[in-house]
């Protein structure tokens, strides 16, 4: 599990895993300032994990999975 903790609150909003050949993987809404994304399927590697928030899509953050 991936516990997501943000600085501030966001009122709809998505959370998305991307692979690093640019594919979603994971998608979830989010409303508040946590969410926990299930990266249980996904194998071992690096993603890059995105809020997206009215259109607006914050920068990458690197996750990596052992």
């Amino acid at each position: 599990m991936l516990n997501v903790e943000l600085n501030r609150d966001v009122r709809n909003g998505t959370l998305a895993l991307f692979d690093l050949n640019g594919k979603a993987v994971a998608r979830q809404s989010l409303t508040g300032r946590q969410a926990i994304v299930n990266i249980q399927s996904l194998g071992k590697g690096m993603y890059i994990l995105r809020l997206v928030e009215g259109g607006n899509a914050s920068a990458g953050v690197k996750i990596v999975k052992q």
